[in-house]
């Protein structure tokens, strides 16, 4: 199996060194290749260059990673995207950031690689010296989704790591009058041993988690989607988090990710995935179909047109 090809952005500030930290620590981890994209905004930034790479091989060399170095002047988003169009990655890494207003923000250039790239992306928070659990939530991974997400978490970044992967879903909390006689179908094995779609589904993704040899596990919580999540990280220390980027609840959603994936990046405070589980298409394309959806299609002049029931 070839090794697994990360890029890393790196343009100075605290959160790209970050990055380049945790994507030292994963390159040797997983014996992957790491390509880190310096970029310069500005001249005054382009004179500052040969003390970043070097700020940069003496972090990694510590490592032991030897990393292709790559140089780019221009807008860091951009040129991140234009380089992984060029050369094709397996994974992307960018930073997160700090608190603002009360509550952890990404940086505009986070959001602009998420929006823009088609690999998964690597959203580094907090700090993570090991990887050795993985929470992986099924929510927003069906069919297709789970098909490339979890080889790609499983036997290339849980087995070569040694780490424990647990299976997580939320469920819609049970009324309290129906508590008692819900019982086991609330739990983890009463909905792996029963006839539900969403049992179905979670025994899909054991045994396909099962395939790369690494532990699993599989838990489920009733409750807020987002708070559940971030509650189960925090429960068993999860090193990193993986969601999928299911397409927002409303009719044009501002960014690629969708609700939950925006309010967990926003509030963790670890590492997170995240695993485009949608073909990419241009905004016009993405605005048309939503329109064909609401029952309305685009006629030759660009204009809505009545398309009747189906």
């Amino acid at each position: 199996m070839t090794p697994l090809r990360l890029l890393v952005g790196f343009d100075g500030s605290a959160p790209s060194g970050r990055a380049v930290e945790q994507a030292g620590i994963l390159a040797a981890t997983l014996s992957a290749r790491l390509t880190v994209l310096c970029v310069a905004e500005s001249l005054e930034e382009e004179a500052d260059l040969p003390g970043r790479l070097a700020r940069v091989r003496t972090l990694l060399r510590e490592r032991g990673v030897a990393p292709v170095v790559l140089v780019r002047t221009g807008e860091a988003a951009a040129e991140l995207s234009a380089t992984v169009r060029e050369v094709g990655y397996d994974l992307v890494i960018v930073g997160g950031a700090g608190t603002w207003g009360g509550g952890l923000r990404l940086p505009a250039t986070t959001w602009r690689v998420l929006r823009s790239v088609a690999p998964p992306v690597l959203v580094v928070k907090g700090e993570r010296p090991a990887l050795r659990r993985i929470l992986l939530a099924t929510g927003g991974l069906w069919t297709e989704g789970l098909e490339r997400a979890i080889p790609l978490v499983t036997g290339r970044i849980a087995a070569p790591a040694g780490a424990e992967v647990v299976l997580f879903s939320v469920v819609v909390p049970t009324p309290p009058m129906f508590a008692r006689e819900a019982g086991e179908e609330t739990r983890a094995e009463g909905i792996l041993a029963g006839g539900s779609a969403l049992g179905a589904h979670l025994r899909r993704a054991k045994r396909l988690a099962q395939r790369a040899g690494v532990p699993v596990r599989v838990r489920v919580a009733a409750g807020d989607v987002v708070d559940s999540i971030l509650r189960e990280a925090e429960a068993i220390d999860a090193d990193l988090v993986v969601i999928g980027s299911a397409p927002p609840r409303g009719l044009v959603g501002f960014h690629v990710l969708g609700d939950v994936g925006r309010e967990v990046l926003d509030a963790a405070d670890r590492p997170v995935l995240i695993l485009h589980t949608f073909e990419s298409r241009p905004w016009g394309e993405r605005w048309g179909r939503a329109l064909r959806r609401c029952g309305g299609k685009r006629d030759g002049s660009g204009h809505g047109k009545d398309a009747g029931l189906r």
